[in-house]
């Protein structure tokens, strides 16, 4: 199978793209790879010709549809959807995976809710992210329901992350230097008082450390002024 994957720049989040790209090749299928970082930058250069650039953006991506025939094509989070101008049909806007007749997966990383900032709320419920042609992943199947049934996502699947066995490699000869790692995100807040005290125990309390980072993510009330 020919699979176009639509590679976002970054760090952490493209690592993990290309890991996704390699596992493809070594299952047997042919990737192709189209950077999106020149359109990242023309977006970010020029906001107010944002529509200009997806427009040209889409005439390339149909260029190379065209040209290299893949069998569908992978972009992470709703990149694939957001960099390309989309398509009328039937007087309602799709995405342009729908004028290419191209399925289409999106990968979400995180949950759509927050994931880039936000910036994907605007096509929440509509065409373009419900469309038939148009798949989206994500490892939660708490997450992929409430795509579903709340946020109005079409075909929606919960599958676990794999890893890239070239970059992550099982450290058997490593010398742990801790007994316990706790991460309690998003963004990964130093650890409790609570937590630092569980570290000195032979047996920590994960429940106690648990019910710590509960409480510091109840809703505090705010005061108006």
């Amino acid at each position: 199978m020919r699979i176009l994957f639509l590679l976002q720049p970054g760090t952490n989040s493209r690592s993990i793209f290309v890991g996704m790209i390699h596992g493809a090749r070594a299952a047997g299928h042919e990737p192709l790879v189209m950077e999106l970082a020149p359109i990242f930058r023309a977006l970010a250069q020029h906001p107010a010709q944002r529509v200009e650039t997806a427009t040209q953006a889409a005439a390339g991506l149909r260029a190379t549809v065209e040209r290299h025939q893949p069998d569908l094509s992978i972009a992470m989070w709703a990149n694939g959807i957001t960099c390309f101008a989309g398509v009328s049909i039937d007087g309602q806007a799709f995405s342009i995976f729908d004028g290419l007749k191209l399925p289409h997966l999106c990968w979400w990383l995180d949950g759509p809710q927050w994931a880039t900032g936000g910036s994907s709320h605007r096509f929440f419920g509509t065409p373009a992210i419900r469309s038939p042609y148009v798949r989206h992943l994500i490892n939660s199947p708490s997450s992929a329901a409430e795509m579903t049934q709340l946020l109005g996502f079409g075909r929606t699947t919960a599958l676990p992350y794999a890893i890239d066995e070239q970059v992550m490699k099982p450290a058997r000869a490593a010398q742990l230097s801790f007994d316990l790692v706790a991460s309690c995100g998003p963004g990964d807040p130093a650890p409790t008082a609570g937590a630092l005290r569980e570290l000195e125990n032979d047996t920590p309390d994960v429940e106690a450390i648990r019910r710590d980072y509960a409480n510091g993510a109840r809703p505090k009330p705010t005061t108006l002024r």
